[in-house]
């Protein structure tokens, strides 16, 4: 038997074990090969379990969609942004970035908050409504939360732009009330199941403030929904979990904390020499960064430290995690990115636009790197293929 005639099933099987460069290499060996190696099935694994990719690509563009997230791979492991651009965003200091897979929100001491283009880095709105300056901000899908100095926390439409949807006190007596310090959505509102006809179940928003207490709101009510104090210090980073139910916030007081949004209950705790300024979740992995200027990994389940990754020359102000590796932002007015296997850094980005202006605020998309100067400029560096 001719190679050209190698059962269908054989060639899925190199293709899945040798994965996409082989699959390639195979389809230029004979006409049937190619042909066989075009099914979108194939490409579609490859993409579901070499490149662990989420992108909802039509069946007809899997192999396509492979080649660009092979090379978004390849460029985040190496190192090596393909793109960068510098955008002035406000007229005062960045204090938040959110990246989501199609928009930017950034904050700034100028009380507004943009809407970004996430592909083009192109400005799609102005949030207006706050009174003080912003504070923090976090996004996930078309809705964004902010905490300012006017002591509220709001909740946005980021896709139609316009007045908050809801607008909540930070919290406590109004004499004796805290700026939020940080914000995150805990829960993304969705359907509840059962049909389109069910209700939609509400956002969840939790906001930390100046002294170490979180509170959590429901969209639609105005009343908190849960009251906590994890912390003896201010808590300036918060993310969400990915089991929906959970938050994480780290102090200046040095300990990071995993709570349940409905109870408060602290489930998780790290402490650090140094105080936290920065966190990031994905699935199991904690990251946190502060003022000892390092990052530290650690693994949710067995409760134990994984990596301490050390380089930056002075506070972490921002930290994030991508499927290829970490990322970073410092006071030092360098984005760094690291190995997680290896516990090294694999680039080392200077934010040299003005000598004055260091990392504010940071965040990582799925193919891009955000960080807020204290100037009001936004650097972006994007890993994906250039756009010909």
């Amino acid at each position: 038997m001719g190679w050209e005639n190698l059962p269908k099933q054989c060639l899925e099987n190199v293709a899945a074990f040798g994965g996409g460069a082989a699959a390639a290499t195979c389809q230029t060996v004979c006409q049937s090969w190619n042909a066989a190696l075009d099914d979108w099935r194939i490409w579609k694994r490859l993409c579901d379990h070499e490149l662990q990719t989420t992108s909802p690509f039509c069946n007809g563009e899997w192999k396509a969609g492979y080649r660009e997230q092979a090379i978004l791979a390849r460029n985040w492991c190496k190192g090596t942004p393909r793109s960068f651009q510098a955008l002035r965003a406000h007229d005062s200091c960045i204090s938040g970035v959110a990246a989501t897979d199609s928009a930017v929100v950034t904050a700034s001491y100028d009380r507004t908050l943009k809407v970004w283009d996430g592909a083009a880095n192109r400005w799609l709105h102005v949030l207006k409504g706050h009174s003080g300056p912003i504070t923090c901000v976090a996004a996930h899908g078309a809705e964004a939360v902010s905490g300012a100095r006017d002591r509220t926390v709001r909740l946005w439409d980021t896709a139609g732009g316009g007045e908050p949807l809801e607008e909540w006190p930070a919290g406590g007596a109004a004499a004796d009330r805290c700026s939020p310090s940080a914000v995150a959505i805990v829960r993304a509102g969705g359907s509840g199941g059962g049909g389109a006809d069910a209700p939609r179940s509400p956002t969840v928003v939790a906001a930390a403030d100046t002294r170490g207490s979180v509170r959590v709101w429901r969209a639609g009510s105005p009343a908190v929904a849960m009251e906590a104090q994890p912390h003896r210090g201010a808590a300036y980073a918060m993310a969400p979990l990915s089991s929906g139910g959970h938050c994480a916030s780290a102090s200046v007081d040095g300990s990071a904390c995993a709570w349940l949004a409905e109870t408060g209950q602290v489930m998780y705790r790290v402490e650090h020499e140094e105080g936290l300024l920065a966190i990031a979740a994905r699935d199991e992995l904690l990251v946190t960064g502060g003022m000892d200027n390092a990052i530290h990994a650690w693994d949710l389940r067995s409760r134990s430290s994984v990596q301490k990754l050390e380089g930056h020359t002075d506070w972490v102000r921002g930290v994030g995690i991508h499927t290829h590796c970490i990322a970073s932002g410092s006071k030092d007015r360098t984005v760094r990115l690291w190995d997680m296997r290896m516990g090294q850094e694999t680039c080392q980005l200077e934010v040299d636009i003005e000598t004055t202006s260091d990392v504010r605020s940071f965040d990582v998309s799925d193919s891009a790197v955000y960080a807020g100067l204290g100037g009001g400029v936004l650097a972006c560096w994007s890993f994906g293929p250039l756009q010909g």
